[in-house]
């Protein structure tokens, strides 16, 4: 039937599909003997004339009680007994329920996702190791559940996956703890790293400290993640982001946030010094780059009107999205002040400027004051 005519298969693809499904233990084969070849002894050289046949598998060589047994090994649970209709749809509603969370932990696609820098030949062999049984008790439990497998050949499965040894069980799930552990340290360094790398220094001894310290924890540990490690980690890092993250948010808040820069140009710009400011800096002869400082002093005042919820942002970054910086905060602070002496230099400069040309000045000005009064007297005479 397998090498029917349009589509059928050559003989050696029949024989490989028949194979598949042996050693899938859907089948078995029989020989012209009466013996039956079943997964167990597929490994041996098959004589193909031999075989006559296949048939169904016969009964699972484990009693009912060992695969109850191994289903509660495996989810944690009580089961009553494989003979009751309800019971046996408990039990593969259990098995489906942990071979769904066991694919949503995707721990083979979240290694893969490692960068090569986490790697190395020990982690390699951990994660082979480790996912292949139970990889193998999620794919048997999905055949169960869409009755390609019924339910006993499926626990079956589960127990020669490990053996039938619960010493094996145990070994596999700490190694799965241990990879587990160590993907989550690597993503939880990953994280931390790229966060840390766009920290500023505070010159706050403390903080600064801990950030340094964070770094050597980190790289101290990477390749040696226990659980309990990646806990200590993990609350070292909580606590450095919380201390960090207020320490800025504080220096922002007063810097950015607080009306105090823009009340102090307010009192600055209502000065009698502004307004003479004001409109000497456009006359010739005032130095044109105090003009220029005040216009820029001006100009990073105005733009320090932050808009943004700068806790939120901490949680993916350790800045704001205004042009605030710590580095830069004392400077911002102090931009009133650098307003202020630029427009009294200004005043000073311009004012030597008079002293220094007062000559030319006055024959410059003289025939127009001498005009002036001509003008006035004769206004007056008529």
């Amino acid at each position: 039937m397998l090498g029917a005519a349009p589509f059928g298969l050559v003989r050696e693809g029949s024989y490989l599909l028949l194979s598949a499904m042996v050693a899938a233990r859907l089948l078995e084969f029989v020989t012209s003997n009466g013996d039956r070849i079943n997964y167990r002894s597929l490994d041996l050289k098959l004589i193909w004339d031999d075989i006559v046949g296949v048939s169904p598998p016969t009964e699972s060589v484990y009693s009912n009680e060992r695969l109850l047994f191994w289903g509660s090994l495996l989810t944690g649970r009580s089961f009553g007994s494989l003979n009751a209709a309800k019971d046996r749809q408990v039990i593969t509603d259990t098995l489906t329920a942990w071979a769904e969370e066991w694919k949503s932990t995707d721990l083979g696609a979240r290694f893969d996702a490692l960068r090569d820098e986490f790697l190395n030949t020990r982690n390699w062999r951990l994660a082979a190791m480790s996912t292949r049984a139970f990889k193998s008790v999620a794919d048997a439990i999905g055949a169960v559940g869409i009755g390609a497998l019924n339910l006993e050949t499926g626990l079956q499965l589960i127990a020669e996956a490990f053996s039938d040894s619960e010493s094996e069980f145990v070994r596999h799930s700490q190694d799965l703890a241990a990879l587990t552990q160590y993907i989550d340290g690597a993503s939880l360094r990953k994280e931390a790293i790229s966060w840390l790398s766009l920290c500023e220094v505070t010159g706050e001894h403390t903080v600064d400290q801990m950030r340094h310290e964070l770094y050597v924890s980190f790289e101290r540990t990477m390749n040696d993640a226990t659980p309990g490690t990646v806990v200590d980690l993990n609350n070292q890092w909580i606590k450095f982001r919380k201390v960090y993250s207020e320490h800025f948010i504080d220096r922002h808040d007063m810097t950015v946030v607080s009306p105090y820069l823009r009340e102090k140009l307010a009192e600055i710009m209502k000065t009698d010094l502004w307004w003479e400011f004001e409109n000497l800096s456009d006359i010739e002869g005032f130095d044109l780059s105090y003009r220029r400082a005040s216009k820029q002093l001006l100009n990073r005042i105005r733009k320090l009107d932050c808009r943004y919820d700068t806790a939120k942002l901490f949680a993916r970054q350790p800045f704001c999205g205004c042009p605030f910086n710590l580095a830069e905060a004392g400077d911002v602070e102090a931009l009133p002040e650098a307003l202020w002496r630029v427009v009294n230099q200004g005043l000073l400069s311009y004012r030597d400027t008079l002293r220094q040309n007062e000559s030319l000045i006055k024959n410059v000005l003289e025939p127009h004051v001498k005009a002036t009064r001509s003008g006035s007297t004769k206004t007056g005479l008529h």
